[in-house]
């Protein structure tokens, strides 16, 4: 482990006793890095501000334990994060020849997260020298870089003295990817993209690349031009290009062609259930129910073991079901009589509902409890997939799948079956993986909405104890703020805001009460109380928890609001409380940069205030820009080389001084280029900081005079604009790993509309789509089924619509 201390000694633990346990630790700071959290910005014209929370991070776990046995094989692994929580535990199982048979990982609680079997035996010759070269045709490909390197340093590879043509392609691809992510500028990155391809011609990630970004940003000739280029590389009939013609297709509206890469891409592969669903989805959105149910039935029937897929097409068959009588007479030919397993005639009729698999009975459910029929499920029935003992229907333990079972809870919470939804919820909670609380998965959805229909019923009790699960695996400010929303969302909706008032009121003036608790507090009155008890909350968590740089931070911030709102002579003494507050914080927390930019800002807001002021005094005015000054030039010279920090120096320089800084768009535009890239993001989505930094840009270069350079900033804004669903504040269950990874980048987008809550407010509106596994322009599988989600896709994984 690079930049870690070896510890053995011998002892009892996972293994047997006497097996050599090994610490690996890494040293202070070593693999550490700050990354932000969530950012604060805002203003217009000369009042622009920008700051960034971070958060400490490591590149690898901060301490692994190994334990080997005497023989020397690994016998178990434990990973745990820098304040000691276990993160995993895996377990490996070795033959009598030292070579793996099994091994299983489960989280910090114990749950098992998953399992692997190996069949391996020794090789009795060894392997040909070549078997692990890379052919020649290696190099006609791009080398993409795993972890993106400042574009800066690809500038200079590309320009590099002697540089062949291979290694400045690989520099410019890679280039053209920091361009697309960390910068937003679509223009540069087909640019760095198109070089590419000249010099690599046989090489398909510039093609890919060019598609993808293509598609993103509306460009649909650019994108054709670059399928053209790509299918005879990658072969005309390959399911991948099939699906990125789908893609194209489906942008354009064209069904009849998106229905006929769909069916390509099928015919290429025919074991992947994700092209039946597309395929289903499409005929749905042309009117053609039948043969959607008819492709939905296949899904269900089949053996493969693609369940999130499987359960997909199970709420998509319930929600093509209404009250129609055709649709009942269907349903009816769907499910099973009472006392017989068999279903009756129909068009929709399942010929081997004598055995229904899983996902058969799950979809069956899902159609009784849409339209309200008895015995959908029959009593005493023990369906394939059901655990031991789950006899009656609607059973917590129905299902031995956690999307089945959620997709049940869903189902039932939405026919008003609360008390049999509760204890579903409670199922997937209690057994499902993810108690590191990764949003979108079975725990987090479970544990969010028991927490909404407790509420529902003013049980505070169980309520926080669902919040407080979901906020025990909150990895950082801008998560935890998120589920406190979520809290005060579902009782406000319920009706019941003055009960959880009471209840948190109760908590907060307690003897062992927890920041938690005072947090909450202090989260309700600023979203339903009046200002003034705000301050006293903020006041009281700073007298209760003098030691965290947290509240002091936050006192400070609501100090320096109230001195803005004060007439000029009364605005000096909360703005100097303002300061020392952020300094205190500071000193408490002095690895957090934001409070040393807070207290910056903070002086940097009252030199221009001052300078504004009704009566202007030259000597207060030069003595207050002095003093902002040097906190923002210590501020640079203190995190030298950090994006962020360059933003906000940048962005305030031009307040300080009268008439702005004649070099602030050179600022700007430097400190958004600098930085590791991803490395700078928010939950791996820089967007804000983006748009933010262009605005800015925009308006210093209109400020300057340089018209050209300003409209070129307001066309790379509109190029790189996102389309946000507004007022759909709940979460949806997705069903790929692909489609959590990317809602996990979605959520941390935040609408920019004024009164909509965006970065750094409370009620900040959440998107993704939570789309079906290779649903492109299909319905996901939201908390109350069937939601329109209209995504793109690419290679079979279902990606959030921009």
């Amino acid at each position: 482990m690079t930049g870690a201390t070896v510890t053995g000694a011998t002892g009892a633990g996972s293994g047997s006793a006497g097996d050599l346990v090994v610490t690996l630790t890494a040293r202070e700071n070593s693999g550490r890095r700050l990354v932000p959290d969530f950012v604060r910005s805002g203003g217009q014209r000369g009042q622009a501000f920008y700051a960034a929370f971070k958060r400490a991070v490591f590149d690898r776990p901060a301490r692994i334990v190994l334990r080997l046995s005497a023989k020397g094989a690994l016998v178990a692994r434990d990973d745990f994060d820098e304040q000691g929580r276990m993160l995993t535990r895996a377990v490996f199982e070795a033959d009598a020849a030292g070579l793996p048979v099994a091994a299983t990982v489960a989280d910090g609680a114990g749950r098992i997260v998953s399992r692997w079997r190996y069949e391996l035996k020794p090789r009795a010759t060894p392997f040909a020298a070549d078997v692990f070269e890379l052919p020649a045709t290696a190099r006609e490909q791009i080398a993409e870089d795993a972890e993106l390197r400042p574009l800066a340093e690809y500038e200079a590879a590309a320009s590099a003295a002697g540089a062949d043509n291979s290694t400045i392609a690989d520099a410019r691809f890679n280039a053209g990817t920091v361009l697309a992510r960390h910068l937003e500028d679509a223009a540069a990155a087909f640019a760095a993209w198109d070089e590419a391809a000249r010099l690599k011609p046989r090489a398909v990630a510039p093609l890919l690349a060019v598609f993808e970004t293509a598609l993103r940003v509306r460009d649909l000739a650019r994108a054709e031009t670059a399928l053209a280029r790509l299918a005879p590389l990658r072969g005309t009939e390959s399911s991948q290009v099939n699906e990125m013609r789908a893609s194209l297709a489906l942008r354009r509206r064209d069904w009849p062609a998106a229905q006929a890469a769909f069916d390509a891409a099928q015919k290429a592969q025919p074991q992947n259930l994700s092209f039946t669903l597309s395929r289903s989805t499409l005929a749905r959105l042309r009117g053609d129910y039948a043969t959607a149910r008819r492709l939905l039935l296949g899904i269900l029937q089949s053996g493969a073991p693609q369940p999130e897929t499987q359960a997909a097409a199970a709420s998509a068959l319930a929600a093509t079901f209404s009250f129609s009588d055709a649709d009942q007479k269907e349903a009816g030919a769907l499910l099973p009589t009472p006392g017989n397993a068999t279903p009756g005639a129909g068009a929709a009729a399942n010929p081997t509902a004598a055995k229904p698999a899983p996902w058969q009975q799950l979809a069956r459910a899902l159609i009784g409890l849409r339209l309200g029929i008895a015995g959908a499920q029959p009593a005493g029935a023990q369906p394939a997939g059901a655990q031991p003992g789950a006899a009656q229907p609607g059973g917590a333990a129905l299902f031995t799948d956690d999307y089945a079972m959620a997709l049940l809870a869903l189902a039932q919470e939405e026919a008003g079956q609360t008390d049999e939804a509760i204890a579903s919820w409670q199922s997937v909670a209690a057994r499902a993986p993810g108690t590191l609380n990764v949003p979108g998965t079975p725990t987090v959805v479970a544990r969010e909405h028991l927490m909404a229909l407790h509420a529902a019923r003013g049980q505070a009790a169980p309520s926080l104890k669902a919040y407080r699960e979901l906020a025990a695996g909150a990895r950082s400010r801008r998560e935890q703020r998120a589920l406190q929303d979520a809290l005060l969302a579902v009782w406000h909706k319920a009706l019941r805001g003055e009960e959880l008032k009471r209840v948190l009121e109760q908590r907060a003036l307690a003897t062992a009460a927890s920041e938690d608790d005072l947090e909450l507090q202090l989260a309700w009155h600023e979203t339903y109380g009046v200002p003034e008890r705000v301050t006293v909350a903020l006041r009281a968590g700073a007298t209760r928890f003098p030691k965290s740089a947290w509240w002091q931070s936050r006192l400070a911030e609501r100090l320096a609001d109230e001195a803005a709102s004060k007439p000029d002579a009364e605005r000096e003494r909360p703005t100097q409380e303002a300061v020392a507050a952020a300094n205190r914080a500071a000193r408490l927390d002095a690895a957090q940069p934001f409070y040393a930019t807070q207290a910056a800002l903070i002086l940097t807001q009252r030199a221009a205030a001052m300078r504004k002021a009704t009566i202007m005094i030259p000597a207060d005015v030069s003595r207050a820009e002095a003093a902002a000054t040097a906190a923002l030039d210590k501020l640079a010279a203190d995190w030298p080389g950090d994006a962020d920090i360059a933003i906000t120096v940048a962005t305030a320089r031009g307040r300080v001084r009268v008439g702005g800084d004649a070099g602030t768009v050179e600022a700007l535009n430097a400190a958004l280029r600098a930085g590791t890239p991803e490395r700078e993001a928010a939950a791996g989505d820089r967007h804000a900081t983006v748009f933010f930094v262009r605005q800015a840009m925009a308006l210093a270069a209109r400020d300057e005079g340089r018209f050209d350079e300003a409209a070129r900033q307001y066309e790379t804004l509109l190029t790189g604009a996102r389309r946000q669903r507004a007022g759909r504040h709940r979460r949806q269950l997705p069903v790929t790993a692909a489609s959590r990874g990317r809602r996990r980048a979605d959520q941390a987008r935040r609408c920019s509309r004024r009164g909509c809550g965006g970065e750094g407010q409370r009620g900040a509106c959440r998107t993704g789509c939570g789309g079906a596994d290779g649903a492109s322009g299909g319905r996901g599988v939201d908390i109350r089924g069937g939601a329109e989600c209209g995504g793109v896709f690419r290679s079979g994984a279902h990606r959030a619509r921009p």
